[in-house]
């Protein structure tokens, strides 16, 4: 909501303020009887609101949307956010592994960057009732958590792709809970107070004027113009963002020249990868990328190498705490089990359990739709196989360096675990070793992953050098 746009609007007589009514349009020029709709862009817009809360560190709801909504407070803090990051530290198994400091610092690159944006809102809100559930924030982050949950349904909204999120009149339950978040949005941004003072903000305004005109069109198109669906991201320049980000790559400010030459190359790129359905031949040249595949399959068919368990001493229990993390991570791995035996009832049976299991509440808490249960849980006995997993991998960083060091160590982990565990897994005789074995690998995998991940974030935290990191910067 830069400076030049506000101007814009107020040349035309546009108008959106705590206390009157939004004006986002004018008469067509050319076509009698039709509108021109002038919007603010959705993704800036929410690039803008957590700007804002990191600037402001508080934002206060009005009395009004606290009662009818049972808050606990009226204040939404970047403190509880940045509560999340600081528990997930100098953990492995995090409640948000998406979030990271970058999320909650104003750093001069993180701000222009939609995905980071995205991940703060999405990710903050279950993370954040994680915490109050096991009593590390008060109650009162409730209100953070909502609000969180509230800004990121109102973009999903605002820049739909898929029939599943778009504005349409083929299912009314779902195209009326859509009306009403966007509803719910703008009476919420209306009366809410960003900071100390209760000067309006261009972010304020921007969500008014995007979601006043997103409505509006709605409106005019599904049920005047008799489209069946509404794709939002239509009326987004991510296309043109993404454009200006790859010509900005070689010169921040770019002259007409270099915009050209830029252009030329992005638009000679486009032909460097073969569409499936071309109709030029794909030539029978020895490629690099074969040749490197050729000795990356030879090195993995070498011989594996065991890991010693003679220096681990003792298994340390899983914490309740970490059991709930896992079993949301033991969701993604069964989803690939039963993708792969679909046809086969009784092994997914066997995988798949439901959100009445003591350690789903996490998982529960991160569904898009309350109760939706479009997520996947897994069973008991798929949980207890992942908690030895989990318990018997620690015992492998905590005492031994061998996981970093040998060769192949995938296959390594995933070879020490199936001979450690005891399967209780009732699959049918057909797929049970396959199930078992995907189990174990997926997760060796997952793991090795995600523990790599945290120890280069110690290296880069401790020894690295910050001086071009964006979180540094003014």
């Amino acid at each position: 909501m830069g400076a030049s746009n506000r101007a814009m609007w107020r040349e035309l007589g546009f108008a959106s303020h705590r206390n009157s009514h939004t004006v986002c349009r004018i008469a067509h020029p050319c076509l009698e009887g039709k509108e021109l709709f002038f919007t603010a862009d959705a993704a800036h817009v929410l690039k803008n609101i957590r700007g804002q809360l990191l600037n402001s560190s508080v934002f206060t709801l009005s009395d009004a949307t606290v009662c009818q909504h049972g808050l606990p407070s009226n204040e939404v803090r970047i403190d509880h956010v940045r509560a999340v990051v600081q528990y997930d530290s100098d953990k492995e198994l995090k409640v948000a592994p998406k979030l990271s400091e970058a999320h909650v610092t104003a750093g001069h690159f993180t701000k222009m960057k939609v995905g980071v944006a995205v991940q703060f809102f999405r990710e903050a809100p279950s993370a954040i009732r994680y915490l109050v559930r096991h009593q590390i924030l008060s109650p009162e982050a409730e209100t953070t958590a909502w609000f969180l949950e509230l800004i990121s349904k109102w973009y999903t909204i605002m820049s739909s792709r898929h029939p599943s999120t778009a504005l349409s009149l083929q299912n009314m339950e779902k195209y009326h809970s859509a009306i009403s978040t966007l509803m719910l949005a703008l009476d919420t941004i209306q009366g809410m107070k960003a900071g100390n003072t209760p000067q309006w903000k261009p972010s304020q305004a921007g969500l008014m004027i995007s979601t006043t005109v997103v409505l509006r069109l709605q409106d005019t198109l599904l049920k005047g113009e008799g489209y069946k669906f509404f794709f939002t991201s239509r009326i987004l320049q991510d296309c043109l963002e993404n454009l200006f980000s790859v010509v900005r790559l070689r010169k921040p400010v770019p002259n007409a020249y270099d915009m050209k030459c830029a252009l030329k190359l992005v638009c000679v790129s486009q032909f460097l990868h073969t569409p499936t359905t071309t109709n030029y031949e794909i030539d029978d040249g020895q490629y690099l990328v074969d040749m490197l595949s050729k000795g990356l399959k030879e090195q993995a068919e070498a011989e594996v190498e065991g890991i010693d368990d003679a220096e681990i001493f003792f298994i340390e229990e899983l914490q309740s705490a970490d059991c709930a993390i896992l079993f949301h991570i033991g969701g993604f791995l069964v989803k690939s089990i039963v993708k792969a035996f679909d046809s086969c009832e009784q092994c997914k049976t066997a995988v798949l359990g439901s959100n009445s299991s003591e350690h789903a509440y996490l998982t529960a808490l991160k569904e898009y739709v309350s109760d939706g249960n479009n997520l996947h849980y897994p069973s008991g006995p798929v949980m207890s196989t992942l908690k030895s997993c989990e318990e018997h991998f620690r015992g492998i960083t905590t005492w031994t360096d061998s996981a970093l060091t040998i060769k192949s160590p995938v296959q390594a982990i995933t070879a020490y675990l199936s001979k450690m565990l005891r399967f209780n897994l009732e699959t049918c005789e057909q797929h049970k070793e396959a199930v078992q074995k995907m189990l174990v690998s997926s997760y060796a995998r997952l793991r090795l992953r995600i523990h790599l991940r945290q120890i280069g974030a110690r290296t880069i935290n401790g020894n690295a050098s910050k001086t071009c990191a964006g979180v540094t910067l003014p």
